[in-house]
């Protein structure tokens, strides 16, 4: 029973060895972080329609700018109004 005992250690203590003679620590990977500055396309906003239809909002003079089907969208002489009201259209 000793016998058995004693080769049960000598295995594992071989086994332990064997492991952390054998084990390859891999690389660590680096990650690098770029900030990539991206340049504004204009000053101004642009509306996009469903059907492709571009609208300028700046150049775009107070009153009825576009129509696509019951929807009428017009632009006023305050911003706020304009967003509220296109707030209303989505929602």
């Amino acid at each position: 029973m000793a016998s058995i005992a004693a080769t049960a250690s000598i295995l594992l203590a071989l086994s332990v060895v064997s492991y952390f003679m054998l084990r390859q620590d891999k690389p660590q990977q680096v990650v690098q972080i770029q900030k990539i500055d991206i340049a504004p396309g204009n000053q101004g906003a642009t509306l996009q329609l469903s059907n492709g239809q571009q609208i300028s909002l700046n150049s775009a003079k107070a009153g009825s700018i576009a129509q696509q089907g019951n929807t009428n969208i017009s632009k006023t002489t305050e911003i706020r109004s304009f967003i509220i009201a296109l707030h209303q259209l989505v929602s």
